[in-house]
């Protein structure tokens, strides 16, 4: 392959010859798309590069803003594109028809020489410009020796180089038409008495002098009634519901997802960062008014997230809406945020609504379990520890009925005794140990201000951790008993306070159902630890404990086999 010929180039050389990436084809719709004989079938190139490359040109892609800068009408590198466009669209309907132009394989069609032209013609650098002709004539295709036109998606110049390649035919031959487009999604609006064949024509011909076809057929006129233009229909009557269409969507994709073999959790990631961010944004773009359309997509998502962790729908809402930081999911639900994404359409100015969700999100309440944090970061759960979450964020893990005494530890037994029976005590130690090893490495506030007590213990007493000139002890107690531990280890320890030995003692409380007792959480904060990570960690323990001391505990009631049966004996 040739190398980079212009040693003067601005950019860094590369290393090693240009990287010409290939093309892979696969089988399409059978009829021909590209001008290559040989080929029995369309195919859609994707490119396939190495990641050097790849950066390479994003480095180029931003630096050069020459690339980037393009007539108004075309708003692919413009912030809040998407909202930008339906407005455009919606404001020229009122005037114009509106007719959608088909490019055929848009990206990877428009020929080199059309690619250079357009550069110099748009002032690019020189040894950009010659840097692109050179990678240019690298590109190669595994069924072709050549590839003699465009640069296929996947690459970060891609959209760039065919931007600047449509500017001349569109402003020189179409310029008695209003022009709107994102890169290839292009929308000619036209004068209501000029026939919507005639703007086909006019678009094809003005496209076809840089060597691009367009699909004329598969154009679309408002003259007709609507046109799909950037995920959504531009009617030519009035605005489209987008609503109705995110409810449509959302019960489709709910509905797959539930015939899908998958865990509860994973099912409820898929939901949370997938499902959701597809259907939620319409208020940004839609001008329908009012919030009534996007009350069914609040309602199906709270209702999923309430089956899912079978809790009420009211605390499902709780726990979608509230932020992580207060331990929720931090779902953004177009019919809750609905006043808010309409005011940033409105002032168009990116960044308005995340200031006001920010504010909303300030006045809002933590959530009384900070288990919900696992169920979005960490290792896979089980359904039964996403059903635990949810027991535990309605407050049902509390003190109940003794159904008997256990065999093993000889202890009153209640529901969910394995988290209590001292026969699997190993497990309960390494829940203890896991904790304040992640409580250590959450105290990076203030380095060396918290850390393990390695001291020989005075008088049986040897608090877990120093923390500044006191000392802390972490205790992972039952939700029944947070309040009286915190008040028995201050007890405890209060010798050393009147000792001399240390001036202050912080009990670090942490009930298993995933609550903290407030001065515990103030005192950590103060001494320098993230207190929302060390949760998400001690979150992630509590559930691996509630799992692995169920099988431990069952383990105890399987018969051992003696060691002459095991001999074969």
């Amino acid at each position: 392959y040739p190398t980079l010929p212009y040693p003067t180039l601005p950019y860094p050389t590369l290393p090693y010859p240009t990287l010409p990436y290939p093309t892979l084809p696969y089988p399409t719709l059978p009829y021909p798309t590209l001008p290559y004989p040989t080929l029995p079938y369309s195919v859609c190139p994707i490119a396939i590069q190495e990641t050097l490359l790849v950066a390479f040109h994003r480095a180029i892609l931003k630096q050069t803003a020459p690339l980037k800068k393009l007539p108004s009408w075309q708003l692919a590198f413009e912030q809040m594109a998407h909202v930008k466009a339906i407005s455009r669209a919606e404001e020229l309907k009122a005037s114009h028809h509106l007719l959608t132009v088909d490019v055929r394989n848009a990206f990877n069609s428009v020929p080199h020489a059309v690619i250079i032209f357009s550069l110099h013609r748009a002032r690019v650098p020189l040894p950009t410009v010659e840097y692109v002709s050179s990678f240019l004539g690298a590109r190669h295709c595994v069924d072709l020796a050549a590839v003699p036109a465009g640069v296929p998606q996947g690459d970060p110049l891609s959209m760039a180089l065919f931007c600047q390649s449509i500017v001349w035919p569109a402003e020189a031959f179409l310029s008695q038409y209003e022009l709107l487009a994102y890169a290839d999604d292009l929308v000619v609006a036209s004068h209501p008495s000029v026939p919507a064949d005639t703007v086909k024509r006019d678009a094809s011909d003005a496209l076809a002098k840089v060597g691009l076809c367009v699909e004329q057929p598969k154009c679309a006129s408002t003259q007709l009634g609507a046109i799909a233009f950037m995920g959504t229909r531009i009617l030519r009557d009035g605005p489209y519901n987008l609503g109705e269409q995110a409810t449509r969507s959302l019960l489709g994709h709910l509905e797959t997802l539930r015939a899908a073999d998958l865990s509860r959790h994973d099912r409820l990631r898929l939901l949370a960062a997938c499902i959701v961010p597809s259907v939620n944004y319409g208020p940004l773009v839609d001008a329908y008014p009012g919030p009534h359309s996007y009350a069914d997509v609040d309602a199906a998502v709270v209702a999923e997230v309430a089956g899912l962790l079978s809790i009420p729908d009211q605390q499902a809402r709780a726990l979608a809406l509230t932020p992580r930081s207060n331990y929720g999911l931090g779902l953004v639900l177009p019919g809750h945020y609905h006043a808010d994404m309409q005011q940033q359409r409105r002032e168009m100015a990116a960044g308005t609504f995340r200031e006001l969700r920010r504010k909303r999100i300030k006045q809002s309440a933590p959530l009384r379990s900070f288990l919900p944090l696992a169920l979005l970061r960490g290792p896979p759960l089980n359904n039964d520890q996403v059903l635990f979450v949810g027991e535990c964020l309605l407050g049902r893990y509390q003190k109940s009925v003794v159904l008997g005494t256990c065999s093993f530890c000889k202890q009153p037994m209640r529901p969910r005794h394995h988290l209590l029976c001292k026969a699997v005590n190993g497990i309960h130690v390494a829940r203890h140990s896991k904790v304040l090893d992640a409580l250590v490495a959450c105290a990076k506030g203030r380095p060396g201000f918290v850390t393990l007590n390695a001291a020989v213990p005075v008088d049986h007493l040897q608090p877990d951790l120093i923390i500044g000139d006191g000392y802390g002890d972490l205790v992972l107690t039952v939700p029944w008993r947070v309040e009286r531990s915190f008040a028995l280890k201050l007890a405890k320890y209060k010798p050393l306070v009147d000792a001399g030995r240390a001036r202050h003692i912080l009990p670090v409380v942490l009930g298993t159902d995933g609550t903290i007792h407030p001065t515990s959480a103030a005192g950590l904060a103060s001494a320098g630890v993230d207190v929302p990570r060390f949760l998400q960690e001690a979150a992630l323990v509590i559930l691996w404990h509630y799992t692995q001391s169920a099988i431990s505990y069952s383990a105890l009631a399987v018969p051992k086999a003696s060691p002459v049966a095991a001999a074969g004996g």
